[in-house]
């Protein structure tokens, strides 16, 4: 078991821009899903794994009650991955360790192993890998996935008219680039500052005294780091590619 290991950046090293008040219920998960034996505080650029900083977390991509699932670069395989990371109440344990157990065994029965570069997990949606982090409020299981997640989406609570996989990353960053010569090989390929321009950069609420008192969060609660310092906004609803739908490559795809 690890704890997440990279010292948490000061709000002061976020730009400006990152903050918002905005605290509309859609854009963070509520400030109570956290405590003792709910979800792990986790903030931009912390570092999540088994044994050593492997994941570093760049953006979140989507919250629920029983997880957060966030985009976080795996910095040994140089890929980019989804981490989710599960509420520390034994039951949610049970049935997501359940899930992704069955997903890392249907992956090795494809030719998948702990060794290879994630091709078979890629093609299929499958987890590649599970760890346990050891935090302020309890034993969480982390679930690593591909960004195409099974079933070829994973935002759970978001209504995407585009589903978020490997090949929209692509489709966006090219974009971005403009030119031939700089052709997206892989979404593995993308840079940090692209997945950022792709996604939006990062908005934040910050907890405050207000915040706290509105859900019974104790200065005990703070002083153990049971609560974030502040709440990261998932990314806008992505809508309709129909750049890409009007496109020779979608019509052969079809």
């Amino acid at each position: 078991m690890s704890n997440s290991d990279t010292p948490t950046p000061s709000l002061t090293t976020l730009p400006l821009e990152a903050y918002t008040t905005d605290r509309s219920a859609a854009l963070t998960e509520p400030l109570d899903w956290y405590g003792p034996g709910k979800l792990h505080p986790t903030h931009l650029h912390d570092t999540l794994s088994a044994s050593s900083s492997r994941y570093r977390i760049a953006h979140k991509l989507d919250h629920g009650p029983h997880a957060l699932s966030w985009l976080a670069r795996d910095t040994h395989a140089a890929t980019w991955r989804r981490v989710d990371v599960v509420h520390a109440a034994p039951e949610v344990t049970a049935a997501y360790a359940r899930a992704a157990d069955a997903q890392l065994a249907r992956r090795a029965e494809m030719g998948g192993d702990d060794d290879d570069d994630g091709a078979v997990a890629d093609a299929r949606g499958l987890a590649i890998d599970r760890f346990w982090l050891r935090g302020p409020n309890g034993t969480h299981l982390c679930i690593v996935w591909p960004l195409n997640g099974e079933m070829g989406g994973f935002r759970w609570a978001v209504r995407d008219r585009s589903v978020m996989d490997e090949a929209w990353f692509v489709r966006q960053c090219a974009k971005i680039r403009g030119s031939a010569e700089a052709k997206v090989g892989s979404v593995h390929e993308i840079t940090e500052e692209e997945m950022l321009a792709i996604l939006g950069r990062p908005r934040v609420i910050v907890v405050d005294e207000e915040m706290m008192r509105e859900v019974g969060v104790s200065k005990e609660m703070v002083r153990e780091g049971q609560v974030p310092r502040y709440l990261v906004v998932r990314p806008d609803k992505v809508e309709e590619d129909l750049e890409y739908w009007l496109s020779g490559e979608a019509f052969i795809k079809a």
